[in-house]
C-alpha cells in the first residue's frame, strides 16, 4: 500500500497532522507492506478556483478572479513546494519499490528540500499582487522543509520541477513536461 500522508505528520501541530500521524502509526502496526509518502506543499497543474492553496489563490488574483490575496502572518513563513507531477511520479515509483521491499513499513518525504517563503512564492508569479496581511493562524509552523534524500536512496526519485514551474503552470497555464 502507498499511503498519502503529509509533512504535518512529522511534528503534528494541528488536527490534520495528528490524524495523519495516527494513520501512519496504525499502518506501521498493521504488518502490511506500506510506503508512507509525506507530501509537502503540492502545487502545479491547472488553476483550481476553489482551492485554498497559496499558488491557486495567487492565480485567482493574477487573473482578476479575486481582488486581493490574504496572507496569514507577515509572509516570511517558509514551505517546501513540490510539483504535482513529481508527486505522481513518486507514487508510481513507490508502487514499484513495494514489489521487492524488505521492510514492512517505510516512510519518506516527497519534497524538494528547498524552502520558499510566502513572499517568494508571490514574487514568482512576476505580477503585482495586492496582498492583505492578517494575523498568523494558530498551529502554523514558521518553517516546514523536508528532506528528499530517503526518497532518492530508496526509490531513485528526485524532483524535476521547481517553484517557478509550479507557479507558471497554475498562474499562466504554462507547463513544460
Amino acid at each position: 500500500m502507498v499511503f498519502a500522508s503529509t509533512a504535518a505528520a512529522g511534528k503534528p501541530c494541528n488536527p490534520y497532522g495528528h490524524s495523519k500521524a495516527m494513520c501512519e502509526q496504525i499502518l506501521r502496526d498493521s504488518g502490511l507492506r506500506v510506503v508512507a509518502l509525506r507530501y509537502f506543499n503540492v502545487g502545479g497543474g491547472e488553476m483550481n478556483l476553489g482551492s485554498p492553496l497559496l499558488v491557486n489563490r495567487i492565480a485567482r488574483v493574477a487573473s482578476d478572479r479575486d481582488p486581493f490575496l490574504t496572507v496569514y502572518g507577515d509572509g516570511s513563513q517558509v514551505r517546501d513546494y513540490v510539483h504535482v507531477m513529481d508527486v505522481a511520479r513518486a507514487n508510481l515509483m513507490a508502487l514499484d519499490y513495494l514489489r521487492n521491499a524488505q521492510d514492512a513499513y517505510t516512510q519518506m518525504d516527497i519534497c524538494t528540500g528547498i524552502g520558499s517563503s510566502v513572499r517568494q512564492v508571490i514574487a514568482a508569479a512576476e505580477q503585482d499582487i495586492d496582498v492583505r496581511f492578517e494575523g498568523e493562524r494558530a498551529g502554523d509552523p514558521s518553517v516546514l522543509v523536508g528532506d528528499p534524500s530517503r526518497a532518492k536512496a530508496l526509490l531513485g526519485w528526485e524532483p524535476r520541477f521547481g517553484l517557478k514551474d509550479i507557479v507558471n503552470s497554475v498562474v499562466w497555464g504554462k507547463y513544460e513536461p
